[in-house]
């Protein structure tokens, strides 16, 4: 079973695979690059702390 941390961290990538397939679903593309921005930062985000963690374990 996945620690509270790691569960977050997934949670944290599918949110902001939702939130780009929302921003691509907004009429115009209007706050479509500022919702795509906010999706690579989460996504990044998410990936730093898996790579902090797996710095601390190794």
């Amino acid at each position: 079973m996945p620690t509270l941390e790691a569960q977050l961290r997934q949670d944290l990538r599918d949110y902001a695979v939702e939130l780009r397939q929302l921003a691509y679903t907004l009429p115009g593309g209007l706050g479509e690059h500022d919702l795509l921005g906010l999706s690579g930062r989460m996504r990044a985000r998410a990936d730093q702390a898996e790579q902090r963690r797996s710095g601390d374990d190794g």
